[in-house]
């Protein structure tokens, strides 16, 4: 997985919600300091082999 799927991937789970607008057609994110901070969390999270499940909570 690359880091956008991945970024995808943790959206779709609900562990980050960025702003989203559509222009042309298709969808950008823009991603708050907050969101940043909590994708670093994560995968600090991840690297000491917490679950996403386990992260959720």
């Amino acid at each position: 997985m690359n880091v956008s799927e991945i970024i995808n991937y943790y959206v779709e789970e609900g562990l980050i919600q960025p702003e989203s607008t559509l222009q042309n057609g298709r969808e950008y994110r823009d991603y708050s300091e907050r969101d940043v901070a909590n994708l670093l969390t994560i995968a600090d999270l991840r690297r000491l082999f917490f679950t996403i499940d386990e992260i959720k909570t």
